[in-house]
């Protein structure tokens, strides 16, 4: 060790190290200064660190996109969840709010961008994902029944948690209401009651103090219509005739 660090090339690649070491430390200070931290129920509107922001990516905590009825009645569109990008409200044609459902921490995405690097392109994968999972919520809302619109939810919520390495053995954190499920999913409360203990009974979740887990995952994507599980995907595909 003493020799390697006599040696004078060694020296200025030690150097070199500590000037990337001090670069990366730099770096990561300029990117949670960034950072704007939401309390439960705050709106996330181009305010603060986040007044220049068109988009914003999630770091920790999740972020609920609604449209809010004149009489007071809510329809959820999405659930923003840690490691994804969420774009912001238009100022013009406030079509849809956006509130934190947790504790969040999230940042311009512009600045955050530059400072992941490679990283970033995951992160923008589920930017891409976003128009196929409104698509998913009008089938889940118009075609399936009431225990096919929880199961197909709680898988995609799974699935992104999983990408996102929040999932072990088939268990996450669900900080969601009864009252949040039936606005996401067009049922009332009760419904919301009676069919969370229905899927209970019948074995295919253990839902309790804001934790889930799905029991055979592939089982339930296949009882839900759900198809985006990567084994199922592949299945899709394995199936389809192949052209001339």
């Amino acid at each position: 060790m003493l020799q390697h660090i006599a040696d004078g090339g060694n020296i200025s690649r030690l150097c070199s190290g500590r000037s990337e070491v001090n670069a990366e430390v730099v770096s990561a200070q300029t990117f949670w200064r960034s950072v704007q931290r939401l309390e439960p129920g705050a709106p996330v509107r181009r305010q603060g660190k986040l007044a220049s922001a068109e988009r914003i990516g999630v770091i920790s905590g999740w972020l609920c996109e609604f449209k809010l009825l004149p009489d007071g009645r809510r329809q959820i569109f999405d659930f923003v969840l840690p490691h994804e990008i969420a774009y912001l409200p238009d100022r013009e044609h406030n079509q849809r709010d956006i509130v934190a459902l947790t504790r969040v921490e999230v940042i311009d995405w512009a600045a955050a961008r530059q400072e992941l690097g490679a990283s970033a392109r995951a992160w923008e994968q589920t930017e891409q994902q976003r128009l196929g999972r409104m698509f998913d919520q009008m089938v889940r809302l118009g075609r399936l029944t009431a225990e096919e619109r929880m199961l197909n939810l709680f898988l995609d919520i799974y699935h992104r948690m999983r990408n996102a390495g929040l999932v072990q053995a088939d268990t996450l954190k669900l900080p969601l209401t009864q009252e949040l499920l039936a606005d996401a999913l067009g049922l009332s409360v009760v419904h919301i009651n009676r069919t969370v203990k229905k899927l209970r009974m019948n074995g295919y979740i253990t839902l309790r103090s804001g934790v889930i887990t799905l029991h055979r995952p592939q089982q339930l994507a296949r009882l839900a219509c759900y198809e985006h599980l990567p084994s199922l995907v592949a299945e899709r595909f394995a199936a389809q005739p192949m052209a001339n």
